[in-house]
């Protein structure tokens, strides 16, 4: 690697954007003490190599693209286009700038490609200050299209180590704020060739950084927290320096800086900037390379500086969830979670309908208590959501959903500051940035709001059967060798499908155990691929260094049938493989125990509490649910024992009530038909013996009414007809076929 020409900028190869830090200022390099007791790690540099942003080789910078957010240092408006189509930026103010990193100062040539603002009706000019000194100056044609323009850069308006180009403009619209247009900054240096860094590939444990290069990190800084690192030089020449630095919005604060190696680790605090969020890094000057020994960060997370994850996933039965003892591997997104967090065995949802469900855990409140019965329903004005309360408290809230009424302010939205409806099915799976994926589109809304403290949450109903793409729609099933005159699922066009599914579910059509098993098989595949959207979500989560700082609740809204009752759908009556489903919280700085598994019974009512007690926030008394931190934490309740008993509510397109304790399920229907299950089970069929225990239905009977009377009923009238556009958003969605 050369010296005079090792020139590092930050310009091109960002391997994706990074977080600006939230710090306050920055501490001397002479070594913090060592925090007091035992601060566990919550970042390893080694073993987050994968997330490692190696910064700069010579090359160009496209502002016209989001990824460039990590070289710009202030003043400079969102991704836009030009009249032709040619990405490019405004700069935002009359100033503008960029940051660029070089081991050795050498001269440079700079090509800026941009434009004025034509509007103005004074000659605009260039001002290039590089470091403080106006080091180029140019006029401006007037153009309606980009052009380049050439700046020589001397040697000795550079620094060894970070440096800064600012862009003054002398005139901008004060209408719009804007100045001058750029398409693309060039860098070159005035001789030689272009030096290559190595790949990131290369960083790994040991933690071995090349001389000349920068290396980033997303982290965010926990409580009473420090950075401990123990460098050592891979002496070849004589001379050599190595620096640790915050950064904080274009601005860098060196934290540590090392001329020899050193023979013990070095501890460099952090504990002044508490829960900020932003990007550490490690940079290398000289001729020497450095191996980072040991190199982490330590310190305590706490649940107010967490953001908060809310995965729900339309139709999943916990009987098809490999951490629930699926044996097919459908779920090992959701398996690995599970063994960093708590999964509840027992847990049901008050309604088997999407929009009643989703009240239940947003309000803590039972079906006719909050009002929102059956889809196309609208929500009691009076209700309060965790979302709005989590909005009052400083988090940014949003909602991604593909289910075509979730989204909406009268309904379940109510409280997210962004709402959003992604159109469309899984028929479009790539999860890294198209728009009809609703993983994607979220993953947008995380990058763009990863400063702030948030509240996202983000439902998809791939699950219902409808679209599901290539490799996925056949991933379990095994194509017979003939499969002329057979009804199996994966086979079928979508409108087969609906069509076979509406015949079997009301004409009572026969189909063969294989044929059923053919519906499974797509099932899984739909859970498959709901799992590998999460897990590439997580990716992005854990690349902007916010899975240590990132809680993480996944659950469903209701199951479904396969072949149940004679039926391929989720309406019906309150069955186990309806109403059950999986629950799992990941909840940091909480002293949880991975891995537990809790066999009480809890409700979808219990989310909300459970979230708010988990963030400090006082639990509204009209939440009907309960805070399930005391199960969740190492040292909580000993005993397993949650609730006696489950209850379910549906008063839409039929009315029926349900009790489900540890041994029993009992439902009733307005017409008093009158199902009494006993150890019921998802994979079963169910079995009614009503007749059999007429004590036990009669106490579970009087209770479920007791409970019926006791729950403040506030639902309209059941035969109130729905909006013509809300029934035409559920027949697209496939609800209305499943109506009985």
């Amino acid at each position: 690697m050369g010296t005079s020409l090792d020139v590092r900028f930050i310009f091109r190869q960002a391997m994706r954007a990074c977080l600006p830090v939230l710090l306050a200022a920055g501490v001397g390099c002479s070594r913090a003490p060592e925090p007091v007791g035992d601060a566990p790690v919550v970042y390893d540099f080694a073993e987050r190599a994968e997330h490692a942003i190696q910064v700069g080789t010579w090359g160009e910078l496209d502002l016209g693209s989001s990824d460039t957010d990590i070289f710009l240092a202030k003043g400079w408006a969102t991704p836009g286009q030009t009249s032709d189509g040619t990405p490019a930026r405004w700069m935002s103010k009359k100033v503008a700038g960029v940051t660029f990193f070089l081991s050795e100062p050498a001269d440079l040539t700079m090509t800026a490609s941009c434009k004025p603002y034509t509007r103005s009706y004074m000659a605009q000019t260039l001002t290039i200050v590089v470091n403080g000194n106006v080091a180029a100056k140019q006029e401006l044609e007037r153009s309606s299209s980009l052009s380049d323009y050439t700046f020589k850069i001397p040697s000795s308006f550079l620094l060894r180590g970070n440096n800064e180009i600012e862009f003054k403009a002398r005139y901008a619209s004060r209408r719009h704020g804007t100045a001058i247009r750029f398409g693309r900054l060039e860098m070159s240096a005035a001789s030689g060739p272009t030096p290559e860094l190595p790949p990131v590939g290369r960083i790994g444990d040991p933690l071995l950084q090349e001389p000349g290069t920068r290396v980033a990190w997303h982290i965010v800084a926990p409580q009473a927290g420090y950075v401990r690192v123990q460098p050592e030089f891979q002496a070849v020449s004589p001379g050599g320096e190595c620096n640790v630095v915050f950064c904080l919005d274009g601005d860098r604060y060196e934290i540590g800086t090392f001329t020899e190696s050193r023979k013990e680790p070095q501890v460099l605090s952090l504990a002044r900037w508490p829960g900020a969020r932003g990007r550490i890094e490690f940079e290398v000057l000289g001729t020497n390379a450095v191996h980072w020994k040991g190199a982490v960060i330590g310190g305590r997370v706490s649940p107010k500086d967490v953001n908060i994850l809310f995965f729900t996933i339309d139709t999943l039965r916990e009987d098809h969830v490999g951490a629930y003892g699926y044996q097919r591997d459908t779920t090992p997104c959701f398996d690995r979670l599970a063994t960093r967090g708590t999964m509840f065995l027992n847990a049901f949802v008050s309604s088997n309908l999407s929009s009643p469900s989703h009240a239940c855990m947003l309000t803590s409140r039972y079906p006719q208590s909050h009002g929102l019965f059956a889809n196309g329903r609208t929500m009691d004005r009076q209700q309060l959501t965790v979302s709005q309360l989590l909005r009052r408290a400083g988090y940014e809230t949003a909602i991604y959903s593909n289910f075509p009424l979730l989204h909406r302010g009268d309904m379940t939205g109510k409280g997210f500051t962004t709402r959003r409806y992604v159109p469309g099915t899984a028929d479009t799976p790539d999860v890294s940035g198209k728009e009809m994926n609703v993983y994607a589109a979220a993953m947008k809304w995380l990058k763009s709001n990863r400063k702030k403290k948030m509240f996202l949450m983000v439902h998809s109903e791939y699950l219902h059967l409808q679209n599901i793409p290539e490799p996925y729609d056949a991933m379990y099933w095994e194509k017979p060798a003939d499969i002329t005159g057979k009804s199996y699922f994966p086979a079928l066009s979508e409108k087969q499908r609906s069509t076979m599914r509406r015949e079997y579910n009301q004409k009572h059509i026969d189909l063969s155990e294989d044929e059923i098993q053919s519906v499974t098989d797509y099932y899984d595949g739909a859970i498959r691929l709901t799992d590998d959207c999460i897990a590439a979500f997580m990716d992005v989560v854990g690349f902007y260094g916010l899975d240590p700082f990132t809680a993480v609740a996944i659950t469903s809204d209701h199951g479904i049938s396969i072949g149940q009752n004679h039926r391929i759908s989720h309406t019906g009556w309150p069955f186990d493989h309806l109403l059950k489903v999986p629950m799992l919280f990941v909840l940091p700085g909480v002293d949880q125990e991975a891995g537990r598994s809790v066999e009480g019974i809890v409700e979808s009512v219990d989310i909300a509490p459970t979230l708010l007690s988990y963030t400090g926030i006082s639990v509204p008394r009209r939440m009907q649910g309960i805070d399930l931190l005391p199960w969740i934490v190492a040292n909580g309740r000993p005993s397993d024992e949650v609730k006696e008993c489950s209850y379910a509510a549906l008063k839409g397109y039929s009315r029926w009530y349900s009790i489900r304790t540890k041994e029993w399920r009992y439902s009733v229907n307005a017409e008093e038909k009158e199902i009494l299950e006993k150890n019921p089970r998802s994979d079963e069929q169910p079995v009614s013996v009503v007749r059999d225990f007429p004590k036990e239905r009669e106490e579970l009977r009087k209770k479920l009414f007791h409970w019926v009377n006791a729950t403040p009923d506030v639902t309209e009238e059941t035969d109130k007809h729905l909006p013509p556009e809300i029934t035409e958003m559920l027949r697209k969605a496939g609800y209305l076929d499943d109506i009985q």
